[in-house]
């Protein structure tokens, strides 16, 4: 079956348009069939255009054609400018084979070519085209008698061979017969003979296996051999260790006495010095060391002594937060009945961030916003020491609080 067409040797590097026209037949004007029988084109030719695949600038352009094609039909290759360069009839049934590759040929011109699934076919009438030394010959010259009569003698040859060859396979299967029990012992001895090889080679592969198994061992004793006595190094370490742990545990045992001893002290020390606070600002009813100080109200009161009392509350506080170790969130600079508290914190206010405890030339706002701070100092101390806060604005109920609570603490502590 055609597969596709191409043509060798076009003169012109073009593009080129296939037309594959089928014929009319048209028989002679007598009733029966005659030699000047013809194929013409129709008037209006049943005709197959197929554009041209082949790349720029090539001579042999190429065509795929469809499954079927006419058995007689005509052939012409157009250019681009629709100008003719190429036609032939072609008949299917008048093609010659030239071989599977094209290669080994050579083209005098123009040469239209059909490619099947089993090499190229050309029509009959080109033939000339291709050199004669390629072309298949279907012919062959007939033999020479001095040729027949030896043909005649190799026949009779080959046949007297044929005799001896079956004479031959007849003896052969006579004495395979009669040495049938001979070969088998022979085969029987070549397997033994094999098996013993076989074994031989399998001992010695073993005999190799166990000559290093036997120095992985060796190896793997010298290795533990070490290790043994790196542990017994390792153990004599240890004990030394144990010895040192002990020696330490009886130096922390003598440092806990030591550090228990000291804290009773401290402890004894703390209830002094509390005691002593509370006796050099001894506070009874909302006065400390007799002076009124009330709970943050003070639009009728002295200024000068409520500027005092607010001094005794802030050397207070900031003793006991001295003796307890207890930074307080509202630094104090003590001095008397010109305290003033800090606050680093809030942004409500701008300006300084130093508050008066005392009312005498001072912002009010300011002053009682100190007084707070003061307040939530004493707030901060409760928190430490776990005392619940009631009111935040009674200063010295607040301390006599934290005083009564303390006092208890260390006694307990002491007994």
């Amino acid at each position: 079956m055609i597969q596709f067409i191409t043509i060798r040797k076009l003169k012109a590097l073009s593009s080129y348009t296939l037309s594959i026209k089928k014929l009319q037949y048209k028989p002679h004007p007598t009733d029966s069939a005659s030699v000047n029988d013809e194929y013409v084109l129709p008037d209006q030719p049943d005709c197959m255009v197929i554009k041209s695949t082949q790349v720029a600038e090539t001579c042999h352009p190429i065509w795929y054609v469809p499954e079927y094609l006419p058995h007689r039909f005509l052939i012409e290759v157009e250019d681009k400018s629709n100008i003719c360069v190429f036609s032939l009839l072609v008949d299917i049934s008048m093609l010659t084979f030239i071989g599977s590759n094209i290669e080994d040929y050579h083209f005098d011109g123009i040469t239209l070519l059909m490619g099947a699934s089993n090499g190229y076919y050309i029509p009959r009438d080109v033939t000339t085209h291709i050199e004669s030394t390629q072309i298949p010959q279907k012919l062959k010259n007939s033999y020479s008698l001095s040729t027949v009569h030896q043909i005649i003698n190799v026949t009779k040859k080959i046949d007297e061979m044929q005799i001896i060859v079956k004479d031959k396979e007849r003896q052969g299967e006579e004495y395979f017969a009669q040495h049938a029990e001979s070969r088998a012992n022979a085969i029987k001895n070549r397997t033994i003979r094999s098996n013993i090889t076989r074994l031989d080679g399998e001992i010695l592969k073993k005999t190799q296996e166990n000559q290093e198994l036997l120095l992985i061992v060796k190896e793997k004793q010298r290795i533990l051999a070490a290790k043994k006595s790196q542990l017994k190094v390792l153990e004599l370490k240890n004990q030394k260790e144990k010895r040192n742990l002990q020696s330490l545990k009886d130096g922390l045992e003598l440092t806990k006495r030591q550090m228990n001893s000291i804290y009773m002290k401290l402890v004894k020390r703390q209830s002094q010095l509390i005691c002593n606070i509370s006796e050099i600002y001894p506070i009874q009813n909302n006065c400390i060391r007799n002076i009124p100080l009330p709970n943050s109200s003070f639009e009728r009161t002295d200024k000068e002594l409520t500027a005092t009392g607010l001094g005794f509350t802030c050397h207070y506080v900031s003793m006991i937060s001295l003796y307890l170790n207890i930074p307080l969130r509202y630094p104090m600079a003590i001095k008397s009945s010109r305290s003033v508290i800090y606050d680093f914190i809030t942004t409500s206010y701008e300006g300084s961030k130093e508050f008066p405890l005392f009312q005498k030339g001072s912002d009010a706002k300011r002053f009682a916003y100190g007084v707070f701070l003061l307040n939530k100092n004493i707030e901060q101390l409760m928190n430490a020491i776990g005392i619940p806060i009631k009111d935040l604005r009674q200063t010295l109920v607040n301390i006599q609080t934290i005083q009564s609570v303390l006092n208890q603490e260390v006694m307990s502590k002491v007994q």
